[in-house]
């Protein structure tokens, strides 16, 4: 985010985000916010997963959350940045059996590329991401899923969600995208009428039933509005969770 606030007049740079950098930030002390920038679109929403190795001992979430009760921290999670969506996820079900975010054994990871193969070799007991990240390793029996956090089960990946083992929470990644603050009033609607055409294209359409993604969109003034709703809530739940002051 910083070295996007430092390039000036580029007409030419747009930037990917979601709920993961408003963690990060808040999380590493920056100053830095995305409400600065002009606001484009938000696009989709991501389901998470729960994943072990195919030979774990835990064959479902509750499973799973009955040791993180009797034990936070001897049941390592891996997922992505320590305020994220994936540690979030991670507090929000652990408060549903009276653990502390605080007192959980949450190791983050750079991405999905580092995680899987800790998941995977067993280095971690949980993995916790988007499940695109995961599909493709639980298809080819590699990885099963304890949990979905979407509503309904999803075609995308094989797991049941969290509602249907009786976990009342349903939670997801957004992704949104940012235009520079610099930019013209002219350039930032050409921007944003690019999104509105892309989101009506029958290829876009393809792909959220092809990853099981939400389709969520918001464009200019309303996704504005609400990336500004979402900024505040997202560090009202870290100070909640105490994983910020």
């Amino acid at each position: 985010l910083g070295y996007f606030y430092d390039q000036k007049d580029r007409k030419d740079m747009l930037l990917i985000t979601g709920f993961a950098m408003p963690g990060g930030l808040a999380t590493n002390g920056s100053k830095l916010t995305i409400t600065t920038a002009n606001a484009v679109a938000g696009i989709m929403r991501e389901a998470e997963a729960f994943a072990v190795p195919t030979s774990s001992k835990y064959k479902t979430i509750n499973d799973l959350m009955a040791d993180i009760k009797a034990n936070p921290k001897s049941v390592a999670i891996g997922g992505g940045n320590y305020g994220g969506v994936d540690h979030v996820t991670v507090a929000t079900l652990a408060a549903t059996v009276g653990v502390k975010a605080t007192d959980l054994n949450y190791i983050p990871y750079s991405g999905g590329g580092s995680l899987v193969p800790d998941v995977i070799g067993g280095r971690v007991a949980v993995g916790v991401s988007g499940t695109s990240e995961f599909s493709t390793f639980v298809a080819a029996g590699k990885m099963r899923v304890l949990a979905v956090t979407s509503p309904k089960p999803l075609k995308v990946i094989k797991g049941k969600t969290l509602v249907q083992q009786g976990v009342d929470l349903t939670f997801g990644n957004w992704r949104g995208i940012l235009a520079p603050a610099d930019l013209s009033a002219a350039d930032h609607l050409n921007f944003i009428k690019v999104m509105d055409t892309v989101h009506e294209t029958q290829s876009w359409k393809d792909v959220l039933v092809a990853k099981s993604w939400i389709d969520e969109y918001r464009s200019g003034a309303a996704f504005t509005t609400w990336l500004e709703k979402e900024n505040k809530s997202i560090l009202k739940v870290l100070t909640d969770f105490k994983l910020i002051k």
